[in-house]
């Protein structure tokens, strides 16, 4: 169950967010984990992403055109973001003074920031091509159907995958879950061109997957049965992995010091005018 704690002045933001790193830096792991933030201006909105926020939206509807001429996943975001779509997108920062800025929009409701572990991907085109072909779809369709016509439509994809069962397990292996990705130190270069506020802000995103006709048991997963799943045009809710995680620590800002948070942020150069602007 997620941790959450109250603190009282802004160091004590800080204190936690040090233990927490001195924690994961003590352990012995394959992956690094790395801590991501998000800020919400209100302590009682649920961690979701727009989409499921307005669910009589059809995300096809949002983003049907918008895959086009983008070069990456963050292109594909920035494109979104610009034109305020509702998308399967979670923001998240690398910075915890953003976070901590990004949650003092409302100055009568306490605030909160999300502090979050956790081993990001690597974003490749190919997975801008299946998130975003994901993102239209209107009809229920089998993974094997949809591998196919990936498969078909684009070089990229045959240049990725040895065959269609390939592929099939790879996109089951995060449709319930979904994958962080942040961009490399290259990328942040060639957004600080294209997206200033995403550059600004450090950004990351936790991307949900899509629903599926029945539960993604162990033996769906499996590479001979992976392409009978159906896949439903509904984005998935966020994985326990964050929503309910005994690692996630929600931090509540309480509104009496929202204020002076600000004023100290601005003092860091961190404000409006700097983390907004396209």
């Amino acid at each position: 169950m997620m941790s959450e704690t109250n603190i009282t002045k802004v160091n004590d933001l800080y204190e936690i967010e040090q233990k927490i790193n001195q924690y994961f830096h003590g352990l012995k792991s394959d992956r690094e984990n790395i801590l991501f933030y998000r800020g919400q201006a209100d302590y009682s909105w649920e961690l979701e992403p727009g989409i499921k926020r307005e669910p009589n939206l059809k995300e096809w509807e949002q983003l049907m055109g918008n895959e086009d001429d983008c070069h990456n996943i963050f292109d594909f975001v920035a494109k979104c973001q610009h034109y305020g779509k509702k998308t399967r997108f979670l923001d998240f920062t690398t910075d915890i003074n953003i976070a901590l800025f990004l949650c003092n929009e409302h100055f009568d409701k306490d605030g909160c920031v999300y502090i979050c572990p956790y081993s990001p991907r690597k974003a490749k085109w190919h997975d801008t091509i299946i998130i975003s072909e994901l993102a239209i779809q209107k009809e229920e369709i089998t993974v094997d159907d949809f591998s196919r016509y990936l498969f078909n439509k684009y070089k990229d994809i045959r240049d990725n995958y040895e065959d269609n069962i390939q592929l099939c397990t790879y996109i089951v292996s995060w449709l319930d879950h979904g994958f962080m990705v942040m961009p490399d130190k290259n990328e942040y270069e060639q957004i600080k061109e294209h997206n200033k506020r995403l550059y600004n802000q450090k950004g990351a995103f936790f991307i949900c997957g899509n629903k599926t006709k029945k539960p993604l048991d162990s033996w769906s997963r499996i590479s001979s049965h992976a392409g009978h799943n159906i896949i439903i045009p509904t984005v998935c809710d966020v994985p326990s992995t964050i929503s309910n995680s005994r690692f996630v620590t929600k931090v509540k800002i309480p509104v009496f010091l929202k204020k002076d948070i600000l004023k100290y942020l601005d003092e860091k150069g961190i404000n409006f005018i700097n983390l907004m602007n396209q």
